[in-house]
C-alpha cells in the first residue's frame, strides 16, 4: 500500500547544502550569514522581515519565531531542515514555495505552532524516523504532495490544524499518533493510514477530526457495532462484527480500511475518488455486498486476507479494479467490472473463486471478448444462456469460468420480509408511566430489510402512533420503546417492515394485535393482596375440614 506515498515523497532525502541561499543556525548559536534578518537572543531566534532561502537548523533547544513573516523559496529544497535535532520549535511563520516546507528527520521533540505552510511543490511537512513531534494550530494549504506526512515516527501529536486544498491531507505510515480537532477538507486524498503490522495501525483518532466536515471513525478494538451514517472516513482495526452500510465515502487514501478485523459487513457503500476504495489487510471472514467503488487507483485491495466474500458490487474506472496480494479462498462473483485499466490482478499460485458455478454465473467484465452460443456446465450444449462460452482469464491459476454476457443485476424480489412474533418487557399488565421495550426478529434474504416500524394505539382510539425500530447489532433484533401512559388504558401494537425492493410485511397477531393493559399501581397491590388473602382462607378452610385425628393409647394393666 506504500506506492502512493512513495510517489508523493520520493525525494525526502533531498539536500541543498552549500547553495548560495542557504542560511544556517549553527551549533554555536550564530546565524550564517550574519546579514540574515534574524534576531538572536539566547535560545530565541526572531524573524525581523521576510526571508528568501533555506534554513538549516544545527542547534538544539531553540525557539524560532517567524514573527508573522515569510520564509520563501524557489521550488527546490527544504524551507526548514531539522536533521538530528532535539527540542526545536518553529512558530508564527508562513513557509512557502519550497520542494518541502519543513523536513524533520531523525529528530525528537519538534514543535510546529501557528504556522502557515503553503504552496510547496511536494510536501508541506515531512516527519521521518522521529519521535515526539507536536503540530498545533497550523494551516496547510495548496501543497503539491502531502500536507502532513508521518513516516516511521512515534509519539506524534496532531491537533487543531486546518488542512485544505492539498494533493493529500494527513498521511500516516508505520507511525503512532494522537489526533484531535483537525479539520481536513478539499484535498484530493484527505486522510490515510498505512503500515505493515498491527502496531502501525493503533493510533488515537477520535471523531473531533473531520474530513469534508464529516467525522472520522477510526475504531480500534471494537465489536458488535455499526458505523454511524455521517462518516467521512472509516477504519476498523483489530475489531469484529462491525457493520458499515448506507454511506458515501470520497476523497481519502483508503475509503474503508480494515486491518486485523473479522466478520465485517460492508453493504450499500458508495466510494468515489479514493486512492484505494476498500482495503482488507490481514482481515478474514468478511462480507462486501452491493457496493460501488469508482475512479481511484484500486477499487478493492485484499492483502494477507482470506475467506472474504465480495458480491453484487460495481467496480468502475479504476487503475486496478481488484488487486489480491497473498490472499486466498476469497469468493468474488456477481460483480460488475467496468472500464478498469486492469480489471483484476492476483498473485501467481494463489487461488480464489471468481464465479458461483453454473447456472448462477460469475462476474461481468466489460472487456470480455467471448461469445454466447452454447449453454450447460461445460458450455457444450447448443443454445445461449447469457453466460460466455469461454472463461475470463485473470492469470494462469485464476479464472471466471462463467463470465456474464450482460451486467449483473439482482433478480426481482417479490418476497416480503419475515417478521417473527415480537416479545416485550415487562410482560403482562404494567403500572402507570411504565415504558415497555419491544423486540422482534425481522429478516429478508433477497433485497434485505430497509426499515421496521412499530405502530401502537390506546384503548378504542382508531389512530396509530408510529415508532421506528432500530437494529441492535449485538442481539440481531430490532427494538423500540413504547412510552409509559399516564391514564388507565389498553395498548395495542403491530409491526410493519419494508425491504429494499419495496415489499411490505405486517405482524399484527392475525388482526388481534398485541395487547397489554395499563392499570393503577394500587390496583395491582390490591389484586395481589386479594390473591394472598384468598389463598390463606382456602388453605385454612381445608385444614379445618380435614382436622387432626390422634392415635389411641392402650390402657395400663
Amino acid at each position: 500500500m506504500l506506492l502512493f506515498i512513495i510517489m508523493l515523497t520520493s525525494s525526502w532525502k533531498l539536500s541543498v547544502r552549500g547553495d548560495s541561499s542557504s542560511i544556517y543556525i549553527k551549533p554555536d548559536g550564530s546565524v550564517d550569514p550574519p546579514s540574515t534578518p534574524i534576531q538572536h537572543i539566547g535560545d530565541r531566534y526572531t524573524f525581523m522581515s521576510n526571508i528568501s532561502g533555506f534554513i538549516f537548523v544545527q542547534r538544539d533547544n531553540i525557539f524560532i519565531d517567524g514573527n508573522s513573516c515569510w520564509l520563501q523559496g524557489n521550488g527546490v529544497g527544504y524551507g526548514f531542515d531539522l536533521t538530528s535535532r532535539n527540542n526545536v520549535t518553529i512558530a508564527n511563520c508562513t513557509i512557502t514555495s519550497f520542494w518541502v516546507g519543513v523536513h524533520v528527520y531523525f529528530s525528537s521533540d519538534v514543535f510546529l505552532l501557528n504556522n502557515h505552510v503553503r504552496s510547496n511543490l511536494n510536501d508541506g511537512l515531512q516527519i521521518i524516523v522521529s519521535n515526539g513531534s507536536y503540530m498545533h494550530d497550523n494551516y496547510f494549504t495548496h501543497n503539491g504532495g502531502c500536507a502532513i506526512w508521518l513516516g516511521w515516527s512515534t509519539e506524534n501529536n496532531i491537533s487543531g490544524n486546518f488542512v485544505t486544498d492539498n494533493n493529500a491531507g494527513v498521511m500516516i505510515t508505520d507511525s503512532s499518533a494522537v489526533m484531535k480537532n483537525n479539520s481536513i477538507s478539499g484535498n484530493s486524498y484527505n486522510f490515510g493510514v498505512d503500515g505493515g503490522q498491527l502496531s502501525h495501525f493503533i493510533i488515537d483518532v477520535d471523531t473531533s477530526n473531520t474530513v469534508n466536515n464529516k467525522p472520522i471513525y477510526y475504531w480500534v478494538n471494537k465489536q458488535d457495532m455499526e458505523i454511524p451514517s455521517d462518516a467521512g472516513y472509516v477504519a476498523v482495526i483489530n475489531s469484529t462484527n462491525i457493520t458499515v452500510k448506507n454511506i458515501t465515502l470520497a476523497n481519502n487514501y483508503n475509503g474503508i480500511l480494515s486491518c486485523f478485523a473479522s466478520n465485517l459487513t460492508i453493504q450499500n457503500v458508495s466510494l468515489f475518488y479514493n486512492y484505494y476504495g476498500i482495503v482488507f489487510f490481514k482481515s478474514s471472514n468478511n462480507n462486501i455486498t452491493s457496493c460501488d467503488t469508482e475512479t481511484g487507483y484500486c477499487g478493492i485491495l485484499l492483502e494477507g486476507s482470506s475467506n472474504n466474500s465480495i458480491t453484487r458490487s460495481r467496480i468502475v474506472n479504476n487503475q486496478y479494479g481488484f488487486k489480491i496480494v497473498r490472499s486466498s479462498d476469497n469468493q468474488i462473483y456477481h460483480n460488475n467490472f467496468l472500464n478498469n485499466v486492469k480489471q483484476a490482478y492476483t498473485d501467481a499460485e494463489i487461488i480464489n473463486v471468481w464465479d458461483d458455478g453454473y447456472p448462477n454465473g460469475g462476474n461481468y467484465w466489460s472487456d470480455y471478448k467471448g461469445v454466447d452460443l452454447n449453454s450447460g456446465p461445460y458450455q457444450n450444449i447448443t443454445g445461449s444462456d447469457e453466460i460466455g462460452d469461454t472463461p475470463y482469464p485473470i492469470n494462469a491459476d485464476n479464472k471466471d469460468n462463467y463470465p456474464l454476457m450482460e451486467p449483473w443485476s439482482p433478480p426481482e424480489d417479490k418476497m416480503a420480509p419475515t417478521i417473527e412474533t415480537p416479545f416485550y418487557t415487562p410482560s403482562g399488565d404494567v403500572p402507570l408511566n411504565q415504558e415497555v421495550t419491544v423486540t422482534v426478529n425481522v429478516t429478508d434474504t433477497e433485497s434485505r430489510v430497509k426499515n421496521v416500524t412499530l405502530s401502537y394505539r390506546l384503548g378504542n382510539i382508531t389512530s396509530w402512533t408510529s415508532l421506528p425500530m432500530s437494529y441492535n447489532t449485538t442481539t440481531g433484533l430490532y427494538e423500540t420503546i413504547i412510552p409509559g401512559q399516564l391514564n388507565t388504558t389498553s395498548v395495542s401494537f403491530k409491526i410493519t417492515a419494508f425491504d429494499n425492493a419495496g415489499n411490505m410485511a405486517t405482524e399484527d397477531n392475525a388482526g388481534k394485535y398485541y395487547v397489554y393493559n395499563v392499570i393503577p399501581e394500587f390496583t395491582l397491590i390490591a389484586l395481589l393482596s386479594f390473591m394472598i388473602v384468598s389463598t390463606l382462607i382456602i388453605v385454612y378452610a381445608k385444614r379445618k375440614s380435614v382436622g387432626t385425628k390422634l392415635p389411641s393409647v392402650p390402657a395400663k394393666r
